[in-house]
């Protein structure tokens, strides 16, 4: 059996991956905002926003359930290879599904018709999505290989930004040079994973084992997708691209930081599957434990300082016509907390334990609630709209698998996260205050949130070390950067 890796490593390791996608967007976004404008930039969101319903038919389900369940077969390349190239065959079928739907939809619909050539360049990604097999790298925990990889491929992308964009007209170049960089991704990873698995395509699907599993989490990514990216086409198609636009780039923040915290719990799926499947009661409660503390002390101190710097990030990253933005960022870094309290509940805890069902319940009564509540707010409220909706949507999936779900100290240590929830809430009003003090002080955006974030760490990192927090206190005695260094 392979040596097992440290888990807070790859969760480390994931975690400076999704944030290289804060970074980059610090450098990139501001500038293609400023050149293209906010009716451009909206139509590249909206394309987007349309391209993932698609993206969606041709993963179906298959990323979660490949980790899941070839978890199992990590150790035997036999296995692994016959149950991976079932597994692509069915992602072939449903991306060949999937563009055929696209097609008949663009020509079908008048008003998709100014949208043809842009939607056409950003689909590619649907292919290299499918061909990438992500969750190969997933099932072998290899999180050094997937970082690295981010840091060239996304640096390459922000040095092409500069030569490719130069007048509001280039939006479509724009769309292109993410999909020639999601290309990259797929080509790497293709030429990677052959150190893991033989991959071809099979006639030999399968379907009688695969099919059931697949389609609960296909059904339960529908309705996840409805409730967190229906706002976006429904803005474009209810109030236009202005209203898109704004949104964009509140819902670009949002979705950075709420990937980044998300990243931290993936990273266990494979491992707390294992401990589901050999019925590990003990293993299971203290994974999930442990990265739950490690996230709320993350999550509420993000969340806050999300929500007070709002005005400042947006202004920085897109400029004073995306002011308007504001409110509905701070809208969407209170769901953020939301977001991530479901993300460990439906991915680290039903998800190992075969509860699918249970997750599409709760998202399926939360996406009818979002289409409802879109047709109203958003009329209303345009973006500020959308990202009330958002935030209830969140919340309605936690409430429903709290419902289901009520026993959960066979889960978790209450004492221990009622700890670490006590540190990360002394760290969030911190944050607030430190964003108070300066607010009188400085009036510069930039410097103001430059100073809020260096005083906001130091006090946090104070906070943790002087109440001695178990978590902290014990990653510090682990050196993981020595552990970082050292790993290959």
């Amino acid at each position: 059996m392979a040596k097992q890796k440290s888990l807070k490593l790859n969760a480390t390791l994931n975690l400076i991956k999704v944030g290289l996608s804060v970074i980059f967007p610090l450098i990139t976004y501001p500038y293609a905002s400023r050149i293209l404008l906010v009716d451009n930039i909206g139509k590249v969101n909206y394309g987007n926003s349309i391209i993932s319903f698609f993206m969606l038919i041709a993963s179906l389900g298959i990323t979660n359930y490949a980790v899941r369940e070839g978890s199992a077969y990590r150790d035997n390349k036999t296995k692994l290879n016959k149950f991976s190239r079932e597994v692509f065959s069915i992602n072939l079928v449903s991306t060949l599904l999937s563009y055929a739907l696209l097609i008949i939809f663009l020509f079908a619909s008048v008003k998709m018709h100014k949208y043809i050539t842009l939607i056409l360049v950003q689909s590619l990604s649907i292919l290299f999505a499918t061909l990438g097999v992500e969750w190969v790298n997933a099932i072998h925990e290899d999180y050094f290989y997937i970082t690295l990889r981010s840091i060239i491929v996304q640096t390459l992308g922000v040095v092409l930004l500069f030569f490719v964009v130069k007048t509001k007209q280039d939006y479509i170049r724009y769309a292109a040079l993410t999909v020639f960089i999601n290309g990259l991704v797929c080509v790497s990873n293709m030429l990677h994973v052959r150190r893991y698995i033989d991959l071809k395509p099979t006639f030999k699907l399968n379907l009688k084992r695969h099919l059931r599993p697949i389609m609960l989490f296909f059904s339960n990514s529908i309705a996840v997708l409805v409730y967190v990216n229906a706002d976006m086409a429904m803005l474009g198609w209810m109030v236009g691209d202005k209203f898109t636009g704004l949104y964009g780039i509140s819902v670009k923040v949002y979705s950075v930081v709420k990937q980044m915290l998300g990243a931290i719990y993936m990273v266990t799926i494979p491992r707390l599957s294992t401990a589901a499947r050999l019925d590990d009661k003990s293993e299971f409660r203290d994974l999930l434990t442990e990265i739950t503390c490690f996230l709320l002390l993350l999550m509420i101190p993000m969340c806050t300082g999300l929500g007070v710097l709002s005005k400042n990030v947006i202004y920085i990253l897109a400029g004073e016509k995306f002011l308007p933005a504001t409110l509905s960022l701070q809208i969407l870094s209170v769901s953020v907390f939301f977001a991530i309290s479901g993300g460990i509940v439906t991915t680290c805890m039903n998800v190992p334990l075969g509860n699918e069902a249970i997750n599409l319940k709760a998202t399926t009564i939360s996406a009818v609630l979002n289409l409802g509540l879109n047709l109203v707010f958003i009329p209303a409220m345009q973006q500020n709209g959308a990202a009330i909706t958002t935030a209830i949507s969140e919340l309605v999936v936690i409430m429903v698998c709290l419902y289901e779900f009520r026993d959960f100290k066979k889960y978790f240590d209450f004492k221990k996260l009622f700890n670490s929830l006590k540190f990360a809430v002394c760290g969030g009003l911190w944050i607030f205050l430190a964003n108070f003090v300066m607010d009188k002080l400085i009036s510069s955006y930039i410097l103001n949130l430059f100073l809020v974030f260096i005083i906001s760490v130091i006090g946090y990192v104070a906070i943790l070390f002087v109440g001695k927090n178990e978590f902290f206190m014990e990653t510090l005695k682990k050196n993981p950067i020595k552990k970082f260094m050292n790993r290959r």
